[in-house]
């Protein structure tokens, strides 16, 4: 039995005496990973591989970045021909685009003006509310 034994332990890399390797192909110190020996240099195999997985990885991300600024060019140029076509059907002039542009954005200013009046207006509520509530307590 005790030459089972030994003969089984030859066929093991690092020695059970003295937890050296049995062969050259091996360094001489490993780590334990999941209950499985690994050596320095399938240690460094491992990052090599994964520094290459990395930037594998960083290069698709690129292009798929520089892929979606150009869909987004894409899609405004896109919208910016509906516009123009719908500009072309219904005939409308420069001055005539200029003049709705411009009371389109007065419109954006009075809607602002609007909003900031009743933001201001449930301000001044709030602000009474929290007065009476002080003379309450």
């Amino acid at each position: 039995m005790s030459d089972d034994y030994t003969e089984r332990q030859k066929d093991l890399p690092f020695s059970c005496a003295s937890r050296t390797p049995q062969s050259g192909n091996f360094p001489l110190c490993g780590c334990v990973h999941n209950n499985k020996i690994t050596t320095e240099r399938e240690d460094i195999v491992t990052k090599e591989r994964l520094k290459k997985e990395l930037s594998k990885v960083d290069d698709q991300l690129a292009g798929l970045q520089a892929r979606k600024k150009d869909l987004e060019e894409q899609l405004q140029m896109a919208e910016d021909a509906e516009k123009m076509k719908f500009i072309e059907k219904n005939k409308i002039s420069l001055d005539r685009l200029a003049l709705l542009n411009k009371v389109s954005e007065e419109e954006i200013l009075s809607l602002l003006k609007q909003k900031e009046k009743e933001q201001a207006g449930q301000a001044e509520k709030e602000a009474g509310n929290h007065e009476e509530k002080q003379v309450i307590n």
